[in-house]
């Protein structure tokens, strides 16, 4: 990939070595993108389906909180990528992924619902978790003009993984049962880190980023640094506001989908649409909205 100079310091990488970066990152955030659709698109339908009440299906929200809480665990598997490399910190967590999605074989949402919970909120730490080792990565080897294309993988590839994950699952829930989805999340979860592992090119030259002082590696991460940052305020509240009220939405229209009598598969090609629609939207209006007014003003 970047080959090293006789001064330590990281040639330009090829056209070769690109296509391997963004190819395990397209892979990487399809795979954090599946228990994610589990989770939020899914999970509340099939215990609604299922015959628990709102008030239960309102528990669904519990799986977020990975996701909105993974900046404190951050700086700890930023310095576990910068120890032991990106590789193995993604290839711990898709592993253990795996295996969650291999117990959720036998956890049903329509028996134990607590358990089915617990499990799937095991399954989005993990996905979580992998996601910083991925952001890491993304930011360590693709700066500069790569960075755009690098961004427009990471939003593909986490949304189609959320279609797989949501309708997709609804979708072969009905036709074949949880066992069967569960038992095939856990296989395409493994397909996607196949390539990672037997191609390891992606993960083997040294990252783009320099040391501060010309150091071989960067000073370790630290949660009070965000302290750093004047707009933190601001990016915090955004994503609070933004995230509170898309997911409550979204908790409270699965059931009310299931009540109006349609089907898993009917579901499940509604929330494909919906998110669809949602990629097309940020495509064709968020891009021009930020280019024209810049972000604070388009938000």
């Amino acid at each position: 990939m970047n080959p090293i100079d006789q001064a330590g310091m990281a040639l330009p990488a090829t056209p070769a070595s690109r296509a391997t970066e963004y190819r395990a990152l397209a892979l990487m955030y399809t795979a954090q993108g599946l228990p994610t659709g589990l989770a939020f698109h899914a999970l509340g339908t099939l215990m609604r389906q299922g015959g628990h009440g709102v008030a239960e299906v309102g528990l669904v929200g519990l799986a977020f909180l990975p996701w909105a809480l993974k900046f404190l665990w951050a700086a700890p598997v930023d310095n576990a990528c910068a120890r032991w490399g990106h590789a193995r910190v993604v290839g711990v967590t898709q592993a253990l992924a795996v295996l969650a999605c291999l117990a959720l074989i036998a956890l049903p949402p329509s028996q134990g619902l607590h358990a089915t919970l617990a499990a799937v909120l095991a399954l989005n730490t993990l996905a979580a978790t992998q996601d910083i080792a991925t952001n890491a990565y993304a930011v360590a080897r693709l700066q500069g003009r790569s960075a755009g294309p690098a961004n427009a993988i990471q939003v593909a590839g986490f949304i189609a993984g959320m279609l797989v994950g949501g309708g997709g699952l609804l979708m072969v829930v009905d036709r074949w049962g949880w066992q069967a989805a569960m038992g095939g999340m856990a296989a395409l979860m493994l397909a996607l880190y196949l390539p990672l592992a037997l191609d390891t090119r992606w993960a083997s030259a040294s990252p783009n980023r320099a040391a501060p002082g010309g150091g071989d590696r960067p000073p370790p991460a630290r949660l009070r640094d965000l302290r750093r940052h004047s707009d933190l305020a601001w990016a915090l509240m955004l994503a609070l506001v933004f995230k509170f009220a898309s997911t409550a939405v979204e908790t409270l229209a699965q059931p009310w989908l299931v009540d109006r009598g349609l089907s898993l598969s009917q579901i499940g090609l509604l929330q494909t649409l919906k998110l669809l629609a949602t990629a097309a939207g940020g495509v064709l209006l968020g891009i021009a909205l930020v280019r024209r007014l810049g972000n604070r003003r388009a938000v």
